[in-house]
C-alpha cells in the first residue's frame, strides 16, 4: 500500500510518497476497560505507529486510544437502518495535553464532559492521546523544567526565567532529542488516521477545541478525503508562527480586564473600587504591589498570594463574565483587607492523575514554526508587554522559551492548511476568547470557507457542552448530529451578574 502526504511550507509543495503502513493500518485491536480510576466507564487500547512516517519500517511508538460507544436508542435505530454517523474524533487542544477522558459525561470535578452531549448518541466518541502525551509511549516528560508563569518579571526573574528555558531545553533534548523531531502537529495528524484505518472507517468526523482546531485542519488538509465532518471551537488562525500566535493572548485578556474594570465603576456605589476604568484600573495595580511586598495568607486554595498571582488570576477572572459578581468580592476584600471567608473551596485537579499536561510535548511542538535568535527581541517585548498587559500571562510568550536554545531542526517543514476538506465545516468563537482571540478563529472560518458561531461579548473558550453557551451547543448539534448544514450564526453568551455586596 502506498500513502501520499502533501506537506506544504511557503509557496512550494512537496509531494512525498511513503509506503509500508499495512502493517500499521491492519494491526489487531484490543479494547479492554481502561485501567486509570478515573476512565472508568470508557474502553482503552494502544495503537502501534511509526515514529517517522518517511521511514515506517524503522522505530514504532504507541498511541493510547479511548472510546466511548454510541449510547442512546437514536444511534442504534441509525445503526440499524445503515445510517448511523460512525466515530467523531475528539481533541482538547494543547499542544500537549492528553484527550483519553474527553468521551467520558461532566463530572463536579470537570472530568469529561463530551459522553452526555447529543453527539454521544449518535457517534462513537474516540480520543487520543497525542504521541509523547498522557497514556502514550514513550511519553517525553519534562515537567521539572516548567518555569512559573510570571506577568510581569523583574530583571533577576527575566535572567531568571531565561535559565530555566535554557535548562529545560539541554536536559529535554538529551532524553528524549532521537523522538522531538517527530513529535509535531503534522505525525499526530498521520497518527490520528492510523487509528481510524485500524477502526474499520474510510472517514471520521471531528471536534477539536483551541490547539485542536489547528490539528484538525492539518488532519483535513493531509487526507481531506478521509474527513467528513469537522467543527474546531475557539479556533487558532490558519497562518503565523506558535510564537505570534501565543502572543496575542495577552492582548485578549487586557481586552478583558478593560470590560471588567468598565463594570466594576459602573457599580462603584456596591463596591466602591472607583468612578471609573482608569481608577479601577489604577486600584488593581495597587493591590498587585502590595501583595507583591506582602503576600495574602488566607486565599482559599492558593496558599500565599503575591503579586504576580494576583496578576495572574485577575486575567482569569476578568475573561469570565458570568463570574464578575465573584471577582469582584474578589478584589474588593484585597483592596481593604478584608479577610476571605474561612469555608472558600480550594482548588482541585484530580485529572492531574492522568498526567494530562506533558510539557516537554508543549515545547517541542511549539519549536515547529521558527523563533527569534536575538535576546534583544525577547527583552524589549517583555518590556513592552510588562507595561501594556499586566493581567493575565502577561510576558509569559514574551520571555525567552525552550525554542530559543533549540538545537535541532524538525523532521519536516509545518503544513501550510488547506480547505478543500472544510466547505461545510463550522468554526465557534467567543468575541472576546482570552486564549485563541476571534480574530483568529475568523481568519481561519475565512481561510477555509467555513461557517462560524459568533459568541457576542464573551471571553469564554472551548464553548461546545459549556454551560451558558447553549446557542453554541445547539448550532454544533444541528450540524454534527441532525445533519443540518452550517451556517453563520451570531449569539450571546452567559449574562453579566447583577453586582452583590460584599459581605465582611
Amino acid at each position: 500500500m502506498t500513502t501520499l502526504f502533501v506537506v506544504v511550507s511557503g509557496a512550494q509543495a512537496v509531494a512525498e510518497t511513503h509506503t509500508g503502513l499495512d502493517r500499521f493500518h491492519e494491526q489487531p485491536l484490543t479494547w479492554e476497560p481502561c485501567p486509570e480510576t478515573l476512565l472508568e466507564g470508557l474502553e482503552c487500547a494502544d495503537v502501534q505507529v511509526p515514529l517517522d512516517y518517511a521511514a515506517p519500517e524503522g522505530r514504532t511508538i504507541t498511541v493510547a486510544v479511548s472510546r466511548a460507544r454510541a449510547s442512546g436508542e437514536q444511534s442504534s435505530r441509525a445503526q440499524a437502518s445503515g445510517e448511523r454517523r460512525g466515530t467523531l474524533f475528539v481533541n482538547p487542544g494543547g499542544p500537549g495535553i492528553s484527550a483519553r477522558h474527553m468521551p467520558l459525561p461532566e463530572n463536579p470535578q470537570g472530568i469529561g464532559g463530551l459522553g452526555d452531549q447529543r453527539i454521544a448518541q449518535v457517534y462513537d466518541l474516540i480520543a487520543m492521546d497525542p504521541r509523547g502525551t498522557g497514556g502514550s509511549s514513550p511519553r517525553i516528560a519534562c515537567e521539572e523544567h516548567a518555569a512559573p508563569p510570571l506577568p510581569r518579571p523583574d530583571e533577576a526573574e527575566y535572567e531568571q526565567l531565561t535559565d530555566l528555558a535554557r535548562e529545560g531545553e539541554r536536559d529535554c533534548q538529551e532524553r528524549f532529542g532521537n523522538l522531538r523531531p517527530h513529535v509535531s502537529t503534522a505525525n499526530t495528524a498521520r497518527d490520528m488516521d492510523v487509528v481510524r484505518a485500524v477502526l474499520g472507517e474510510d472517514s471520521l468526523s471531528y471536534l477539536g477545541f483551541s490547539y485542536g482546531t489547528t490539528l484538525g485542519a492539518v488532519y483535513g488538509t493531509l487526507f481531506p478525503e478521509r474527513l467528513d465532518r469537522a467543527v474546531l471551537d475557539s479556533a487558532m488562525p490558519p497562518e503565523g508562527t506558535h510564537r505570534e500566535q501565543y502572543t496575542q493572548m495577552a492582548p485578549a485578556h487586557t481586552a478583558n480586564v478593560d470590560r471588567f474594570t468598565v463594570w466594576l465603576a459602573e457599580h462603584d456605589d456596591v463596591y466602591g473600587l472607583g468612578e471609573d476604568a482608569e481608577e479601577v484600573h489604577g486600584l488593581l495595580l495597587e493591590v498587585s504591589d502590595r501583595l507583591a511586598a506582602d503576600p495574602r495568607e488566607d486565599v482559599p486554595g492558593w496558599g500565599p498570594l503575591d503579586g504576580h498571582g494576583f496578576d495572574a488570576i485577575m486575567g482569569d477572572h476578568a475573561r469570565y463574565q458570568q463570574n464578575w459578581d465573584v471577582a469582584a468580592d474578589f478584589v474588593w476584600r484585597l483592596a481593604n483587607d478584608e479577610p476571605f471567608p474561612e469555608n472558600g473551596t480550594p482548588r482541585m485537579d484530580p485529572i492531574a492523575e492522568l498526567n494530562p499536561y506533558t510539557h516537554g510535548v508543549l515545547m517541542t511542538v511549539m519549536c515547529e514554526t521558527p523563533w527569534p535568535t536575538d535576546p534583544e527581541v525577547y527583552r524589549s517585548e517583555t518590556a513592552e508587554f510588562a507595561q501594556a498587559h499586566p493581567f493575565g500571562p502577561g510576558t509569559f510568550w514574551t520571555v525567552p522559551q525552550w525554542c530559543t536554545f533549540a538545537g535541532w531542526e524538525p523532521a519536516e517543514p509545518p503544513v501550510e492548511i488547506d480547505g478543500e476538506a472544510f466547505d461545510d465545516a463550522l468554526v465557534v468563537q467567543a468575541e472576546f476568547d482570552a486564549q485563541t482571540p476571534y480574530e483568529g478563529g475568523e481568519a481561519l472560518a475565512e481561510h477555509l470557507g467555513a461557517a462560524m458561531v459568533t459568541v457576542t461579548d464573551d471571553g469564554g473558550h472551548g464553548l461546545y457542552g459549556a454551560a451558558g453557551y447553549s446557542c453554541a451547543t445547539e448550532a454544533v448539534d444541528a450540524y454534527l448530529v441532525d445533519g443540518h448544514a452550517p451556517e453563520d450564526v451570531s449569539c450571546a453568551g452567559p449574562a453579566i451578574p447583577e453586582p452583590i455586596p460584599p459581605l465582611p
